[in-house]
């Protein structure tokens, strides 16, 4: 075999190889594109679910609250109208 020969099956394979690179590169890039995309969606998804989770919150706490001022002004009322007393816990 010349030197020639392997020469140009050298050069052969490295331009396959150049060229292989070249395309996983291209594939890289695309999924680190796509991995960005998938983290902004997974940050714009965590930021929703937390405001839900806030705003649920809020809104028993706020339950709570007027729950709380009912069953007071009931007892205050069964106290005042009634023989109820409360009983201790």
């Amino acid at each position: 075999m010349s030197i020639f020969t392997t020469y140009s099956k050298l050069q052969s394979v490295l331009s396959r190889l150049e060229t292989r690179d070249l395309k996983l590169q291209e594939q890289m890039q695309q999924m680190i594109i796509k991995m960005e995309h998938q983290d902004d969606r997974t940050e714009l998804l965590f930021n929703g679910l937390k405001e839900r989770i806030e705003h649920i919150s809020l809104r028993l706490t706020t339950q709570q609250k007027e729950i709380a001022s009912i069953l007071s002004d009931v007892e205050a009322y069964l106290q005042k109208n009634t023989s109820y007393e409360r009983r201790s816990r």
